[in-house]
């Protein structure tokens, strides 16, 4: 059997790989019919023996082949290729080709393995997947979590799979046993437990800046490079967030609601509703001015040509 699995979603991925590998070590503990290609030892001529020999005491076993796609030369992946077309391997063996990370869709290989007896596919979950994913790790952890503290956790993360399951672990043995024995996580339970990405950051500084509480605003700034110093980051994610305010501010004045503000901005609900709260209190127009600015200081720390601490004082002062 020819197993692909790919996506960029690696989480998932590798998820769906070692389940097929804890299935296979079931049958197999001793674990001498588990061969494994990856990177730096994709040799065709082992990997031609693997697929080509029975192995000790069972005719059963699983060839892990990964990053063939990125990491094998050519030559390596014609022969695979070939090895594909013959049609001779063992049908009791299973050979898993598991590639992580960006695919180039026109390679030969990519094609070839696209039609492989199984191929799952994994790519990075929308917001109405991502919600449902957090949902159903909280439930598989024995626990609950309300609406309001999944939009939040969601929103806190992003999309970081890895990083969520361990959030979701940490929320689960610090809060308390609820009816039926389940842990309940709550919306404060986030703000007390999960650490937010710099997004959330953005939102309370763009919040004090839409309340012209320009003390704030500086204080929040300097704050930042406290224990982060990174100017591109903080100056494209202020780019980010007013270009967000300006998409949600119009297409609230055209009466459309939060989750259809998000469908066609893209952006997290829980950001949606976060970005209205901020934009109500700007004119269109001055998140317009504001986001040229932004954008030409993002423009200028490219080139090294602003000092960036100054301009964006200068930017908060004129406020």
């Amino acid at each position: 059997m020819i197993i692909f699995i790919y996506g960029n979603d690696q989480y998932l991925a590798r998820q769906k790989f070692d389940e097929i590998k804890n299935i296979f070590f079931k049958t197999d503990k001793s674990g001498l019919n588990y061969i494994y290609f990856s990177d730096n030892n994709l040799d065709w001529l082992k990997i031609q023996q693997a697929v080509s020999t029975s192995t000790f005491f069972s005719d059963k076993k699983l060839i892990v082949v990964e990053n063939i796609i990125s990491k094998a030369k050519k030559d390596v992946q014609e022969k695979i290729i070939d090895l594909l077309d013959e049609k001779k391997i063992s049908k009791d063996f299973i050979v898993l080709f598991f590639e992580q990370g960006k695919i180039d869709s026109r390679k030969k290989i990519f094609k070839k393995l696209l039609k492989a007896d199984q191929v799952f596919v994994f790519n990075s979950l929308n917001y109405s997947q991502l919600n449902l994913w957090i949902e159903d790790e909280v439930r598989k952890r024995g626990g609950l979590i309300d609406k309001k503290a999944v939009n939040k956790l969601a929103s806190f993360v992003g999309p970081d799979l890895f990083r969520l399951s361990k959030e979701i672990d940490k929320l689960i043995a610090y809060t308390i046993v609820g009816e039926g024995g389940k842990r309940q996580i709550s919306n404060a339970d986030i703000d007390l437990h999960v650490f937010a990405n710099i997004d959330e950051n953005i939102f309370n500084f763009t919040e004090s800046l839409s309340r012209k509480d320009k003390k704030n605003a500086l204080k929040l700034f300097h704050e930042q490079f406290v224990f982060d110093s990174d100017f591109n980051y903080f100056i494209s994610m202020m780019v980010m967030q007013f270009r967000n305010m300006i998409k949600v501010k119009d297409l609230s004045s055209k009466n459309i609601n939060q989750y259809e503000i998000a469908r066609l901005a893209k952006i997290h609900p829980y950001a949606v509703l976060k970005s209205l709260e901020v934009a109500k209190n700007f004119e269109i127009k001055d998140l317009k001015n504001i986001y040229d600015q932004l954008f030409k200081l993002e423009r200028g720390l490219k080139t090294g040509e602003m000092n960036m601490m100054l301009e964006v004082d200068k930017l908060i002062a004129t406020l």
